[in-house]
């Protein structure tokens, strides 16, 4: 049984990685842009986070997603997760932004949630097992981070052992094969002592007071910001996903023949409605 389900799993995610290949998050230079903002500035040099002077609309990002998938969230405004204590803000995604490439997060500053959540492998890093903060292996794949606003359920994790994203934020920080901060009163006590910090906190929560539920707040923030759109499926639903390649159709008809979408729920059900089964 154990051997039937990892199959199931990974046949899903192969099938699934083609959706996730595009995603929006405001900047197209994104990629280069978030190394800068990670950390330090340039990581290591100790400048600080190059940001812009006018935040991204983090806001709004939603607003570019393809219309099948805008005209679905307005029919079922029950599928987002936000809570009404942790609305988007521009400053506490940003905020929460240069939180997530950061590798001061893991004790020994050598990992960030960027790490293993890689925007050009669709927030993912393509490995079978991420690699910690000492060169240990993680019990499972790095999940895609994509969508997860409209989450129905919530509940985060492969084991969905995370009641929502604002607990699931901070698991990994304190993992002890992930980033390893034994604690995060260690986490809070770390950051007060980076002198970006206090600006950024001020800016996204109106002080300086550097807490953990603050920081699960901008973490959740910004990953909520991140939004699918344009990506190879969106694009090929005006020609019946001729732009496909072969390896791809299969996997859309394996994605339905094992019903993935029993467990990607939500969102994701949108997809079979759009799929024919004769590719």
């Amino acid at each position: 049984m154990k051997t039937r389900i990892l199959l199931l799993m990974v046949f899903c995610i192969a099938c699934l990685a083609f959706i996730v290949e595009s995603c929006q998050k405001p900047g197209k230079t994104q990629d280069r842009q978030s190394r800068r903002v990670a950390g330090r500035g340039r990581i290591g040099d100790g400048s600080g986070p190059q940001l812009p002077a006018t935040p991204y609309d983090y806001v709004n990002s939603a607003a570019g997603m393809p219309a099948y998938l805008r005209d679905y969230l307005n029919g079922h405004a029950d599928v987002d997760n936000t809570p009404a204590n942790n609305a988007i803000t521009n400053q506490g995604a940003t905020l929460g932004r240069v939180l997530f490439y950061d590798k001061s997060l893991s004790v020994n500053n050598t990992i960030s949630c960027g790490t293993c959540h890689l925007q050009a492998q669709g927030f993912t890093d393509g490995q079978a097992f991420s690699t910690g903060f000492q060169g240990g292996k993680t019990r499972r794949n790095s999940m895609a981070v994509i969508n997860l606003r409209y989450f129905k359920a919530r509940k985060m994790f492969w084991d969905l052992r995370a009641p929502d994203l604002e607990t699931q934020v901070l698991m990994p920080i304190q993992d002890h094969i992930e980033m390893g901060m034994p604690s995060l009163a260690a986490l809070e006590t770390k950051l007060r002592g980076i002198a970006y910090y206090p600006d950024l906190f001020n800016k996204a929560f109106g002080t300086t007071d550097i807490r953990s539920d603050r920081i699960s707040k901008a973490l959740s923030q910004f990953l909520r910001s991140i939004v699918s759109f344009n990506s190879k499926y969106d694009q090929g639903l005006a020609t019946n996903l001729s732009n496909l390649s072969t390896a791809e159709k299969a996997g859309l008809v394996v994605l339905q023949r094992l019903n993935c979408v029993e467990c990607h729920s939500d969102l994701s059900t949108v997809f079979p409605r759009k799929i024919p089964l004769s590719l």
